[in-house]
Protein backbone atom coordinates (compact mmCIF):
# COMPACT_ATOMS: atom_id res chain seq x y z
CA UNK A 1 0.00 0.00 0.00
CA UNK A 2 1.42 3.44 -0.90
CA UNK A 3 2.65 5.42 1.83
CA UNK A 4 -0.29 7.64 2.97
CA UNK A 5 -3.17 5.58 1.58
CA UNK A 6 -5.07 4.28 4.18
CA UNK A 7 -8.06 1.71 3.90
CA UNK A 8 -10.96 4.07 4.08
CA UNK A 9 -9.04 5.51 1.19
CA UNK A 10 -8.86 2.70 -0.82
CA UNK A 11 -12.64 1.42 0.09
CA UNK A 12 -13.82 4.98 -1.01
CA UNK A 13 -12.24 4.49 -4.32
CA UNK A 14 -13.95 1.30 -5.32
CA UNK A 15 -16.80 3.12 -4.05
CA UNK A 16 -16.31 6.36 -6.40
CA UNK A 17 -15.43 4.07 -9.20
CA UNK A 18 -18.98 2.21 -9.03
CA UNK A 19 -20.34 5.87 -8.56
CA UNK A 20 -18.51 6.91 -11.92
CA UNK A 21 -20.19 3.89 -13.88
CA UNK A 22 -23.32 5.77 -13.78
CA UNK A 23 -21.72 8.11 -16.79
CA UNK A 24 -24.11 11.28 -17.29
CA UNK A 25 -26.67 12.54 -14.72
CA UNK A 26 -25.23 10.29 -11.89
CA UNK A 27 -25.96 13.00 -9.29
CA UNK A 28 -29.27 12.65 -9.96
CA UNK A 29 -29.42 8.71 -10.12
CA UNK A 30 -27.31 7.99 -6.97
CA UNK A 31 -30.27 10.85 -5.24
CA UNK A 32 -32.95 9.23 -7.03
CA UNK A 33 -32.06 6.07 -5.14
CA UNK A 34 -31.31 7.18 -1.62
CA UNK A 35 -34.58 10.08 -2.06
CA UNK A 36 -31.81 12.56 -0.94
CA UNK A 37 -30.95 15.73 -2.99
CA UNK A 38 -28.51 16.50 -6.29
CA UNK A 39 -27.09 18.98 -4.25
CA UNK A 40 -26.67 16.28 -0.97
CA UNK A 41 -25.18 14.10 -3.46
CA UNK A 42 -22.61 16.62 -4.72
CA UNK A 43 -21.07 17.60 -1.65
CA UNK A 44 -21.18 13.80 -0.21
CA UNK A 45 -19.43 12.22 -3.36
CA UNK A 46 -17.12 15.35 -3.48
CA UNK A 47 -16.23 15.05 -0.16
CA UNK A 48 -17.14 18.30 0.91
CA UNK A 49 -19.17 17.10 3.42
CA UNK A 50 -18.37 14.53 5.99
CA UNK A 51 -19.53 11.06 5.02
CA UNK A 52 -20.79 9.18 7.89
CA UNK A 53 -20.31 5.11 8.00
CA UNK A 54 -24.37 4.75 7.72
CA UNK A 55 -24.23 6.89 4.51
CA UNK A 56 -21.59 5.34 3.10
CA UNK A 57 -23.50 1.74 3.49
CA UNK A 58 -26.47 3.97 2.13
CA UNK A 59 -24.76 4.76 -0.70
CA UNK A 60 -22.84 1.70 -1.32
CA UNK A 61 -26.31 -0.38 -1.43
CA UNK A 62 -27.81 2.63 -3.57
CA UNK A 63 -25.01 1.16 -5.90
CA UNK A 64 -26.19 -2.23 -5.47
CA UNK A 65 -22.29 -2.74 -4.20
CA UNK A 66 -21.57 -5.02 -1.11
CA UNK A 67 -19.86 -2.47 1.89
CA UNK A 68 -18.34 -5.98 3.16
CA UNK A 69 -17.31 -6.67 0.02
CA UNK A 70 -15.17 -3.47 -0.29
CA UNK A 71 -13.49 -3.93 2.73
CA UNK A 72 -12.65 -7.90 1.59
CA UNK A 73 -10.81 -6.86 -1.55
CA UNK A 74 -8.87 -4.35 1.00
CA UNK A 75 -8.22 -7.05 3.35
CA UNK A 76 -6.97 -9.83 0.35
CA UNK A 77 -4.94 -7.20 -1.12
CA UNK A 78 -2.89 -6.77 2.21
CA UNK A 79 -3.12 -10.32 3.19
CA UNK A 80 -3.36 -9.40 6.83
CA UNK A 81 -6.57 -9.01 7.99
CA UNK A 82 -10.02 -10.54 7.42
CA UNK A 83 -12.67 -7.79 6.22
CA UNK A 84 -13.91 -7.87 9.77
CA UNK A 85 -10.40 -6.98 11.01
CA UNK A 86 -10.05 -3.91 8.76
CA UNK A 87 -13.80 -2.84 9.42
CA UNK A 88 -13.23 -3.04 13.23
CA UNK A 89 -9.76 -1.08 12.41
CA UNK A 90 -11.59 1.54 10.34
CA UNK A 91 -14.46 2.03 12.57
CA UNK A 92 -11.49 2.49 15.69
CA UNK A 93 -9.13 5.06 13.04
CA UNK A 94 -12.78 7.23 12.90
CA UNK A 95 -13.82 7.11 16.70
CA UNK A 96 -9.88 7.85 17.81
CA UNK A 97 -10.34 11.28 14.78
CA UNK A 98 -13.90 12.19 16.79
CA UNK A 99 -11.99 11.93 19.90
CA UNK A 100 -9.22 13.94 18.83
CA UNK A 101 -11.41 16.83 17.32
CA UNK A 102 -13.53 16.66 20.64
CA UNK A 103 -10.16 17.23 22.83
CA UNK A 104 -8.97 20.45 20.80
Amino acid sequence: MAEGTNRHDLAWTKLRAEFDKLGKGKNSELARRLNKTEGWVSRKMNLKRALTFREFVDICKALNVDPGSLFESIAADKKEMTAEEALRKLIQEEIEKSQKKIQQ
